[in-house]
């Protein structure tokens, strides 16, 4: 039997389908039980075709997707937030998951009304484990949760990719921080304690761990610091000019260090980073 409930969710999903770019890959799950209804695939703008036609690359970068809709019209509240009441286990479900978990409130009264969204996952941390750090441990079954007004699905695509790509930002903030640490510490150390000329032998790896940063897409474009391509390609040209040197006090001093300390360091600051960035200067939440 269908019922009107069924309908309803059926509504949900082909919407929020409409409203996400047509050259995403958006794939909907036929078991549904744990909450996931759907799976969105980032693809982003590539070279045109023969034809000038648009063409799109994959990302990489995924999000889950669990749609709630209504067929009632979506208040909000006096704090421009809509309230939603989720089950507990599903909030412990979802935070166990990389990938980003974002739950959309559906109004299906009306095919114009907006739909809006949650990162479960960062609301957890910026929101659930401040305000009430025990809710895990709550005897309640349900939690309420505060969907900003702002989180608008058609006016915030851009922060949901964002959002899509973090894990992997996060990877490769990671990764950057260890081929900073061999490409240039280690060897910089090792000539600082006389072992110039052993140093000298392997810096043709250093050179290559270089050229490996100027594969990190995500964090080339996604960091707050403006740190681009350009600065690893100096880099690279530094260090193939110490190469020549034949005393560590000819290396001319790198320009650049204080930059590559920053964004190394950004997993350090990382939350704190972007909720300034988020509120103080786009004017929104993170999640």
């Amino acid at each position: 039997m269908r019922t009107h409930n069924h309908i309803i969710d059926t509504k949900a999903v082909k919407k929020v389908v409409s409203m996400l770019p047509d050259f995403w890959v958006v794939r909907e799950l036929t078991e549904r039980d744990y909450g996931i209804d759907l799976i969105a695939e980032i693809f982003t703008p590539a070279e045109k075709d023969e034809n000038n036609h648009d063409v799109y690359e994959e990302s990489g970068a995924v999000f889950h997707i669990q749609i709630k809709g209504t067929g009632d019209p979506i208040k909000p509240n006096a704090d421009n937030t809509i309230h939603y009441s989720i089950k507990k286990k599903s909030l412990i479900y979802f935070e166990r998951f990389s990938a980003p978990f974002l739950l959309f409130r559906v109004d299906v009264s009306t095919p114009s009304k907006p739909i809006y969204f949650i990162w479960i996952q960062r609301y957890i941390i910026d929101v659930l484990d401040v305000e009430t750090p025990s809710w895990r441990d709550d005897p309640d079954d349900t939690i309420v949760v505060r969907i900003p007004m702002h989180n608008e699905v058609s006016s915030s695509i851009k922060k949901i990719e964002k959002i899509a790509f973090s894990p992997k930002y996060l990877e490769e903030l990671v990764e950057f921080r260890e081929l900073f640490y061999w490409s240039f510490f280690h060897p910089y150390q090792g000539a600082l304690k006389g072992e110039y000329n052993e140093v000298k032998k392997r810096f043709s790896n250093s050179i290559h761990l270089a050229h490996r940063m100027l594969r990190m897409k995500v964090l080339l474009q996604q960091n707050e610091l403006f740190f681009d391509r350009s600065y690893i390609e100096n880099f690279i040209n530094w260090l193939g000019k110490w190469a020549l040197t034949k005393k560590i006090e000819d290396v001319e001093p790198w320009p650049d260090l204080d930059e590559f300390n920053a964004v190394a360091d950004i997993i350090e600051e990382r939350s704190e980073t972007q909720s300034y960035i988020a509120k103080h200067i786009e004017g929104v939440t993170v999640y």
